[in-house]
C-alpha cells in the first residue's frame, strides 16, 4: 500500500483509528512517527534499487561537471588539485543547494560597479 493517511490536530482529537497516523502541527507530536513511516516505506519501495532513481537534467549536470573536475585533478600539483576539488564540490553543492564562493563572489562583486 502506498497511502499514508495522516491526520492533523491530533491534540484535539479524542477517538483515533489505529490505521491512520496523527500529528499535531502545533505541538509537533507524531512528527518523528510519520517521518520514521515515510522512510520505511521508501526503503521497502526501492528494495535495493537505488540505482533506478532518476535524476534531473540540472543535477545530472552539475554530476558530470563534477567527474570532470575529478578526473582533471588526477596527477596535478596540490593547488590545481585543489581547485578542481573545490570547483567538482561546487557543482555538487548546486545539486544540494548550499551557496558556494562563486556565488558569494557575484553577489559582492555584482553589486559594485568598478569604473574610472
Amino acid at each position: 500500500q502506498n497511502e499514508i493517511v495522516v491526520v492533523n490536530k491530533s491534540d484535539l482529537i479524542k477517538s483515533k483509528n489505529g490505521e491512520h497516523i496523527y500529528v499535531s502541527a502545533k505541538t509537533g507530536a507524531g512528527i518523528s512517527d510519520l517521518m520514521n513511516i515515510i522512510k520505511e516505506k521508501i526503503h521497502s519501495e526501492l528494495d535495493g534499487h537505488e540505482n533506478d532513481l532518476v535524476v534531473n537534467s540540472r543535477a545530472r549536470g552539475h554530476l558530470e561537471s563534477a567527474v570532470v573536475e575529478l578526473e582533471s585533478a588526477a596527477d596535478k600539483s596540490p593547488e590545481i588539485m585543489a581547485e578542481h576539488i573545490n570547483a567538482a564540490a561546487n557543482r555538487i553543492g548546486q545539486i544540494l543547494g548550499i551557496i558556494g564562493t562563486d556565488e558569494i563572489y557575484d553577489s559582492v562583486f555584482g553589486q559594485l560597479c568598478l569604473g574610472k
